[in-house]
């Protein structure tokens, strides 16, 4: 990176900006496609950085026709111009009111038109009261798909259209989360006043399914290893030695690798709904993390990767049905058989109580064979 192409004004501080940034952890990849789109845009504003306004940086995004090339350009301006404000540069920082091209998290015009309206109120409700962005998108599936097959507004819904809706050959699991929908869903619009009564207060209880636990084998994940990239074999470790899901991989930082008063290290791990708990980790993988600065699997122009990003990864280098959550099945089988401590794992897992954790663990065949052996009778002489 050439500051010196840079028009004469905003020489000096991308540069200070870049080794900031450089020294704060962040990659080269990312630190070119700043440095890139800032010496753009300083020959396209032909003014100093002081003396550019949010309506410039407005205007230079609005001349972009890719939502991916504005977010990029977004990025840097956003990144910089805090720098700028930090180091003293500027009092201001023009790009504080910028916004990202986010996608919306649900899209209620898919809906048939009498649903939108209590759907996006329903969205809301639960959005305020805490609860995850994967559950609300789960939720308005579930309202899509139902909406679409009833073909009727949501005030003339029955009792009977419900039950009918989850006798409808789904599997156990299914059928239980869209009973919790519709009781969710129906409170909501009897207490918001969209109707009087609520269809689904007589919705008998699902039981929970047997669990059916798929560890990974151990062989196939030597085999994984083997034929994984250095990042993967991170990603498929966290998930069989801790226990980790898939959107926790993503998130791991540098910075979430603490040590105890004995010397072992631990890694913080952001769960679901923003909880956190502390799991143990092995030495390579502690010495792995803290010798990458920043997020251990960066995002491709900022921030951390996606989710699907690291179940992709890892996916590929298994067997056909099994991912990283076979692997988390892998990790409590092999946790549990050596504790025999369900709420242990339970804790190591993230899950809110034991009755999860044991969707996870299958009981190591030894133990079953050595009560058989117990029981087996003795011919006698």
């Amino acid at each position: 990176m050439d500051v010196n192409k840079l028009p004469a004004p905003w020489r000096e501080p991308v540069a200070g900006f870049i080794d900031y940034k450089r020294d704060d952890g962040c990659n080269e990849r990312t630190l070119y496609a700043h440095f890139y789109w800032l010496g753009r845009f300083a020959h396209e504003i032909g003014k100093p950085p002081e003396r550019v306004t949010a309506d410039d940086l407005v205007s230079a995004l609005a001349g972009q026709g890719s939502k991916a090339v504005r977010n990029k350009l977004r990025s840097a301006f956003t990144t910089f111009y805090r720098y700028m404000q930090q180091a003293g540069y500027r009092p201001d920082n023009p790009a504080a009111p910028l916004t990202p091209d986010r996608k919306p998290l649900v899209d209620v015009n898919k809906l048939p038109a009498p649903w939108r309206e209590p759907v996006a109120g329903f969205i809301d409700y639960k959005r305020a009261g805490g609860c995850s962005d994967q559950t609300l998108r789960t939720r308005f599936y579930q309202l899509h798909r139902f909406a679409h097959e009833i073909g009727k507004p949501p005030e003339r819904v029955t009792a009977d259209d419900l039950v009918s809706a989850l006798a409808g050959g789904r599997a156990q699991d299914s059928r239980k989360g869209l009973r919790n929908c519709f009781t969710t869903f129906y409170r909501y619009m009897q207490q918001a006043g969209y109707r009087p009564d609520n269809p689904a207060a007589l919705l008998a209880n699902m039981r929970r399914p047997q669990p059916h636990p798929k560890p990974c084998p151990d062989g196939y994940i030597r085999i994984a290893l083997a034929n994984a990239s250095q990042a993967e074999r991170l990603m498929i470790l966290l998930a069989a030695e801790c226990g980790l899901r898939r959107a926790e991989i993503a998130q791991v930082h540098h910075d979430d690798v603490i040590t105890g008063i004995d010397g072992r290290r631990s890694l913080t791990v952001h769960g679901k709904g923003g909880k956190q708990r502390i799991v143990p980790l092995p030495n390579a993988l502690a010495d792995a993390i803290e010798a990458t600065p920043g997020y251990l699997f960066p995002g491709r122009w900022e921030g951390h990767a996606e989710a699907s990003y690291i179940g992709k990864h890892v996916s590929r280098l298994l067997p056909a049905g099994y991912g990283p959550h076979k692997l988390r099945h892998r990790f409590a089988t092999v946790a549990y058989s050596q504790s025999h401590d369900m709420l242990a794992v339970s804790k190591a897992l993230g899950h809110a109580n034991t009755e999860v954790t044991q969707v996870y663990v299958a009981l190591p065949d030894e133990n079953l064979r050595a009560l058989v052996n117990a029981a087996t009778l003795t011919a006698e002489g």
